[in-house]
Formats: C-alpha cells, sequence, structure tokens
C-alpha cells in the first residue's frame, strides 16, 4: 500500500512539468549563478600577493617589478635564490606557490623583455593567478599593464600570456555553496510538497482515505518516503553538475559513500520538517508564509547563508538546536577529500533523530486535526 501512494505521488508530480522544473532545474540554476558570483575569495582591500620570477634580470625587468612594488593592490614577493633560469622551472615554481597558497598569483618575466621590439622578442610576460580569484586576477593584470605603460608609452610590443592554476580554495568555495544552498532547497521542495495534505483535507479526500486500509500511519509514511526520495535525487543532480560544471573534487569510494549518507539523513530530516509544516497550518497561504519564514530562519543559523565561524559564539550556541546547522556541517565534512566516514556519523545521527521526531510531531497534530 506504501509503495503504491508512493508511486502515485511520482505520477502527480510527472505531470505537472511546472513542479518538476521547479524541483530540479531552479536549485541548479541558482547553486550555478551563486558559485559564479562567489567563486573565490574576493578580497579587493586587501594587496594581491603575487610571486615574481624575473628571467630577464634586465634593467627593463627591474623598472617593471619598481613600478609595480610601488602600486598599493599588489605585494610583491621575488624569489631571492634565483634558482630558476628558464620558463619550465619558473612555471613549476610559481605554480607550486599558488596551489599551496602562498600567493594569490605570479609574474614570470621571460627572457627577451627587455629586448629592442624590433627583435620580434618584446614584452613577454606570463600572468598566472588562482582559479579561486578572478576578480583578483583582472586586477593582477591590469596593474601588469599599467606598470608596462609607466615603462614604455607605446604597447604594441606587448606580449602577455594570462595562465589559471587550480587550488584547493576553488573547491572549498564550490563545497561550501554546496553544502549551504542544498540544504535550502531540499527545505522549500519538502515545504511545497507537502501541500497534498492541505488539499486532500479540503477536498475531503483525505477523510475516504483514512477509511480505507492505508490509515494515517501510512499515507504520512508513503508520503514522507516521496518527499526523501524527491530529496536524494534533488541532491544527486546538484552533486553531479557541481562536479562537471565546477570540478567538485572526489578521492574515491568512501567520499561517495559519506556524502550518500549525510544526503539521505538531511533529505530524511527535510521531508519530516515539511510534512511537520502542514500539519501545523490550515491553508496553502498559510504554508507558503509559514514555510518561508521558518525555512529563511533555519538556513541563517544553520550556516547556509553565511559561514557558522564567522558568526557570534551566542549564535553558534543556539544554532546548535537546528538540524541545519548539523545538515550543512555534515555535508561540508562529508564532501572534504580528507574527512574519514566516522566524522559525518555524528551529523547524520541528530539528522535522523530530528526526522523521528518531526515525524511523530506531524503525525500526532495531523491526528488531532482529523479528530476535531
Amino acid at each position: 500500500m506504501i509503495l503504491v501512494l508512493v508511486a502515485a505521488s511520482w505520477r502527480h508530480l510527472w505531470r505537472d512539468r511546472s513542479a518538476l522544473l521547479l524541483s530540479f532545474a531552479l536549485p541548479v540554476a541558482f547553486f550555478s549563478l551563486s558559485a559564479l558570483a562567489f567563486h573565490g575569495p574576493q578580497r579587493p582591500s586587501e594587496p594581491f600577493g603575487i610571486h615574481v620570477v624575473d628571467l630577464d634580470r634586465s634593467a627593463a625587468s627591474r623598472r617593471l617589478v619598481r613600478a609595480l612594488e610601488r602600486d598599493d593592490t599588489v605585494a610583491l614577493s621575488e624569489d631571492p635564490s634565483e634558482a630558476c633560469s628558464d620558463q619550465p622551472c619558473a612555471v613549476d615554481t610559481v605554480t607550486r606557490t599558488i596551489e599551496a597558497e602562498r600567493a594569490r598569483g605570479a609574474l614570470i618575466v621571460q627572457l627577451g623583455f627587455g629586448a629592442d621590439p624590433l627583435s620580434n622578442q618584446g614584452a613577454r610576460i606570463d600572468l598566472l593567478t588562482a582559479d579561486a580569484d578572478p576578480i583578483g586576477a583582472l586586477l593582477l593584470e591590469r596593474s601588469v599593464v599599467d606598470a608596462l605603460a609607466e615603462r614604455r608609452p607605446s604597447r604594441d610590443d606587448l606580449r602577455l600570456h594570462h595562465a589559471v592554476v587550480g587550488t584547493a580554495g576553488s573547491t572549498r568555495v564550490v563545497r561550501g555553496m554546496l553544502s549551504g544552498l542544498l540544504v535550502v532547497f531540499l527545505l522549500f521542495t519538502a515545504a511545497g510538497a507537502s501541500g497534498w495534505l492541505i488539499e486532500e483535507e479540503q477536498q475531503a479526500t483525505l477523510s475516504l482515505l483514512l477509511t480505507t486500509q492505508a490509515g494515517l500511519g501510512r499515507i504520512l509514511g508513503s508520503q514522507w518516503l516521496f518527499l526523501l526520495s524527491l530529496g536524494s535525487l534533488q541532491a544527486t543532480l546538484m552533486v553531479l553538475w557541481a562536479t562537471l560544471v565546477f570540478g567538485l573534487a572526489w578521492t574515491g569510494p568512501l567520499q561517495i559513500l559519506r556524502v550518500i549518507v549525510v544526503a539521505v539523513a538531511t533529505a530524511a530530516t527535510t521531508a519530516a520538517f515539511g510534512l511537520l509544516l502542514a500539519a501545523l497550518v490550515r491553508t496553502r497561504a498559510q504554508l507558503g508564509a509559514t514555510s518561508m519564514i521558518a525555512i529563511l530562519l533555519l538556513s541563517a543559523l544553520g550556516g547556509s547563508f553565511v559561514p557558522r565561524v564567522a558568526m557570534p559564539q551566542a549564535m553558534q550556541t543556539v544554532g546548535l538546536v537546528a538540524p541545519t546547522t548539523w545538515a550543512v556541517g555534515g555535508l561540508w565534512r562529508a564532501l572534504d577529500p580528507e574527512t574519514s566516514l566516522t566524522a559525518v556519523v555524528p551529523a547524520s545521527a541528530v539528522l535522523a533523530g530530528f526526522a523521528a521526531l518531526f515525524l511523530a510531531m506531524a503525525a500526532r497534530l495531523t491526528r488531532r486535526r482529523i479528530v476535531a
């Protein structure tokens, strides 16, 4: 009987193409826009730390470096050892520096930089920047171009090559955006799909269902399983999209298992929370307003919008009573390539407890409404 009701819920969702589109396309689109907008630490007020390797070692290259030193938007860190004498060595050195996040970018002045433009060598500059900071990369390129203009008014001989280096910072940004927004959209999806209880009650079909062998427990259980499967599918789609489009890093089967455990526990909790919201209100309009306030409040406490480490200590303490705190934190740890499986067990256990509590409260409130 439960599986029949779950299948009926899926058929109803499949026929409503608008709801189907909103359930899957909207979360992916919003996550993509957010990841593109905030992809990397944007710190325009801080100098852009760059590693400089001067292979030319000419008077012209020194004038370029001194011009950059006068620019407040960059902070130079030159290679004092001058160990590199060719481009492959320089590229390897600065790449490792950026990957280790000891610098946000690098400048390599190639051999021939100080040569006469008629020699067809001209101003050969290599810029390497971290992919986690696209805004800073633009600022660095502008600073180098301005410094070159100061060195020679005419820039016809300028050959500026810009490359991007992958860093762990970009992965952290994607992980943070995914763990926070996934919880938000699971909550909104569960709350919206739980309106069936109100509709069935208003159409008097809920009373008819209760006269059958289904019973209230099976009806709520089937709807919870439907919301659980819907949330799990939604989470799978967002994780795949983050992997294929934004380069979310994976280390092996254990990390996949961690993400599955926490994602299922999160989907189970959000499904039960949606049923609880539907049992608390009487109309669709009340459900929309109540769910909006509750979800935004819980998401703010849980760290979906602002990392919890940036919150006051009192707010962090209060946030421990919110299931979103455990969901966002659990997903963050599960997506971390260096986390062990046992690290996500506490969050998963707490989420399972929240799911059981919300289901019990939803069943009790629904039974009271039916009796009344």
